[in-house]
């Protein structure tokens, strides 16, 4: 029997007692607080401050189709370079012959088939408020990035020209007050690898802020080449960028940035015979399998860019502020290409490459974003030089598949605009807004074609000329197929075009909004320097795009849901093509030389491309990120203008 003690018999009646005594107590005994309840995710849709008019306003509040995607956003969807940032933005298109070096993008199905060193692209892109002028500069690395904001329509106003279709816009982490850095390290299959680092902070403080960021990224081929026994389609690039951010006084923000990187894109070939069995003319097909290959050459791509950039805000005493940009970007670029895309022995093969050197200085004026009429307007200034050239062994416009063909060109363009875009607050809720540009352009071309008697043990040496078609210097025109004597295009041009644009927004409530929008802006002229004969050297005159559109922009659900509605219709006026290449074309429309390949430029190869696409049959690029464009494909298609997207002069999206 256990032995009860009077300390264990009061430990077991405490439990008892207590709520006898707290209730004949005088002051009861208040109960213990509940414990608090855990904090309600906030579940709405985070808001994005964007740039699209030159002021800083929430994505949902710009009376504009437009989507803005933070890096966070950018990760969760898998992109990792300029190529695939279509897998974030819906009606955006990317694609290449060239991997991510150098993409070619589509906005409502608007863009450019070319591929050369001084294509006109039809969407534009810049990166830091910096305009890329060169189509060839447009494969910006994505890294240590903010956030980034592609605008549909005509953005000529206050982007510039050769923004028909929309714009990119990327903006980067800038220096901070405070110390901070990160490291990023990826694995992956199929050869991933890839290191993302940077370090920010103050050098002096509230006076000097810096920051440093690095990328390092690599991925293995996903495809298979039998012949040669090994992998391709590897892509491995890098690039580094240095700001510097001084605070002299409260009023006074001075931003310097460099970079520079390079990106390599190995590029296979996949060949799709045209001939009946998937044969070429030298009796190959292709081997069964989507990622199997047999090329006895290589295909690849590289393209190294740098740039160094000054942007300067001053606030004036008006609360007004002073905007300075200056900027030098310079790229250079080629593609080596084995066009037969097979083991042939004959092996057609050609190397397209250039560069361009572009000197921009953007100033401008902005009143208060509180003012119910604000003004932001300024001038723009453009010099871009871009060389083109070619070598193409065994492509030769005199004995095709003996001797072989090359060009060098060089275009020079100056621009300078003037611009400028009013927003009224006709009521509380009403808001007008009328923009305009004016751009005097002028563009210059100079440079020669040959042919060349082809050296095997070095076949892309295009020193032993044995016909130059083209010399610019001594206005000498050739057609090589009848040795006669042609005319050439005027070697320089000039005109001024205009932007404009002109939008209503009407709020019903803070998060809800309507508006109407028209716009209209174009696309500049140039010179086709992708050649094979001498009627192939061409200048384009300038196409227009006039865009209307209606959208609402509206959050629901506590700001759960984001329902954003547009509908547009846009009218394109497009290229025409100077009389020696409209009869080219005539040519080739008639039967007189049959087109069976349609190249990137969208302007006949005429001979060479026609004996080309005999000679070798058809293929397609095999991308490690996206398959070939049509534009390099050999099917036929009509002949139109540099770059057109087809015959149609109408488009409605």
């Amino acid at each position: 029997m256990t032995k009860i003690t009077p300390r264990r018999a009061l430990l077991v009646l405490l439990p008892l007692a207590l709520p006898i005594t707290a209730a004949f107590a005088e002051d009861p005994v208040p109960p213990a607080p509940a414990p608090a309840a855990p904090a309600t995710a906030d579940l709405s849709i985070p808001d994005v401050v964007v740039h699209a008019e030159k002021r800083e306003e929430k994505a949902q509040d710009a009376p504009i189709s437009i989507t803005a995607a933070t890096a966070e956003a950018l990760t969760n969807n898998a992109v990792h370079d300029s190529l695939t940032l279509s897998q974030a933005i819906p009606g955006l298109q990317a694609e290449t012959t060239s991997g991510s070096t150098n993409p070619r993008y589509r906005i409502r199905g608007i863009g450019t088939n070319d591929f050369s060193a001084n294509m006109i692209p039809a969407v534009g892109v810049s990166e830091d408020d910096v305009f890329l002028d060169a189509g060839s500069a447009q494969g910006v690395p994505i890294y240590d990035l903010n956030h980034v904001e592609v605008l549909r329509g005509p953005q000529g106003t206050l982007q510039g020209k050769n923004t028909t279709a929309g714009t990119i816009n990327y903006y980067n982490n800038r220096p901070t007050p405070k110390f901070e850095a990160y490291s990023k390290t990826t694995v992956g299959d199929q050869g991933r690898r890839g290191e993302e680092a940077a370090i920010s902070g103050p050098l002096v403080e509230d006076k000097v802020l810096g920051r440093f960021s690095f990328t390092d990224q690599g991925y293995g081929g996903q495809y298979r080449d039998f012949f040669r026994n090994k992998s391709v389609g590897e892509q491995r690039y890098w690039d580094m960028r240095g700001q510097l951010e001084c605070l002299p006084t409260d009023d006074l923000n001075v931003l310097l940035k460099v970079h520079t990187g390079n990106n390599r894109t190995e590029v296979p070939l996949r060949h799709v015979g045209l001939l009946p069995g998937g044969l070429d003319a030298q009796g190959y097909a292709q081997p069964p399998g989507s990622n199997i290959l047999a090329n006895n050459g290589s295909g690849d791509s590289s393209n190294r860019r740098s740039g160094i950039s000054l942007t300067t805000n001053y606030h004036l005493q008006s609360d007004w502020t002073l905007t300075d940009i200056f900027a030098y970007e310079t790229n250079k670029f080629s593609i080596f290409s084995d066009d037969d895309a097979s083991p042939a022995p004959l092996n057609y093969e050609e190397k397209i490459g250039g560069g361009s050197n572009v000197f921009s200085n953007e100033i401008r004026f902005a009143s208060p974003d509180s003012n119910p009429v604000r003004f932001i307007g300024g001038l723009y200034y453009l010099n871009n030089e871009t060389n083109s050239y070619s070598q193409q062994p065994l492509y030769s416009p005199v004995n095709f598949g003996v001797d072989g063909n090359a060009y060098d060109f060089n275009i020079i363009t100056r621009d300078v605009a003037a611009f400028s875009s009013v927003a009224v607050d006709l009521t509380d809720r009403l808001t007008l807004t009328v923009g305009g540009r004016l751009t005097n352009e002028k563009r210059s071309a100079s440079g020669e074609a040959w042919s060349y008697i082809t050296n095997s043990a070095s076949p892309l040496d295009a020193s032993n000329r044995n016909l130059t078609y083209i010399n610019t210097s001594t206005g000498s025109y050739i057609a090589p197929a009848t040795g006669l004597a042609i005319a050439g295009p005027a070697l320089s041009s000039s005109g001024v075009h205009d932007s404009e644009d002109l939008t209503l927004k009407y709020k019903f409530t803070p998060d809800d909004s309507v508006y109407v929008r028209y716009a209209r802006g174009f696309r500049t002229g140039n010179y086709n320097t992708y050649v094979a004969t001498a009627s192939d050297f061409a200048l384009y005159d300038p196409e227009t795009l006039t865009d209307y559109e209606a959208g609402i922009k509206t959050l629901l659900w506590n700001g759960r849901l984001q329902l954003n509605l547009r509908a547009n219709r846009s009218r394109r006026v497009k290229r025409r093509r100077t009389p020696a290449v409209r009869r080219a074309a005539g040519l080739l429309r008639s039967g007189h030389r049959p087109i069976t390949r349609a190249v990137a430029t969208s302007i006949s190869r005429s001979q060479a491309a026609a004996s080309r696409s005999a000679r070798a049959g058809s293929r397609a690029a095999a991308s490690p990120n996206e398959a070939r464009s049509p534009d390099r494909s050999q099917n036929a298609t009509p002949i139109t203008g540099p770059g057109d997207d087809g015959p149609a002069s109408r488009r409605t999206n």
